[in-house]
């Protein structure tokens, strides 16, 4: 099980963590078992910030790409992680497959005091 917090992440291109960087901490977690991290949890905290802008354009394309990237996860595909390695610096990818890891997603939302979401869509 990993826990994320939402407002670190960023699409591809902006500074902060990437969507993958989930499935990374993850496959650590497992220490470094894809079998095992592909059958793993991830908890989503805050996830209603990735749906608030201040109303600059630039804020709504970074939510709007944050929101595709975390839909492709949950829905279920095939994604190249980044990995380090303990003997090198140098980051590999390796394949995981999210269609059997539970996204778990919190947060507030106006009018709402909490929700907790579980995700599993197969």
């Amino acid at each position: 099980m990993t826990i994320i917090d939402a407002t670190s992440l960023t699409p591809a291109g902006y500074v902060g963590d990437s969507v993958e960087s989930m499935l990374t901490r993850l496959i650590e977690a497992a220490d470094g078992d894809i079998n095992k991290a592909e059958k793993g949890i991830i908890f989503i905290d805050e996830i209603d910030k990735v749906s608030r802008s201040n109303g600059d354009a630039s804020d709504a394309t970074k939510f709007e790409g944050v929101q595709h990237a975390l839909l492709k996860l949950i829905e279920g595909c095939d994604v190249y992680a980044p990995i380090t390695s303990a003997r090198s610096h140098m980051a590999s990818k390796k394949r995981i497959n999210t269609k059997n890891i539970l996204f778990i997603c919190s947060g507030a939302f106006e009018g709402i005091c909490m929700y907790i979401l579980f995700v599993k869509t197969h």
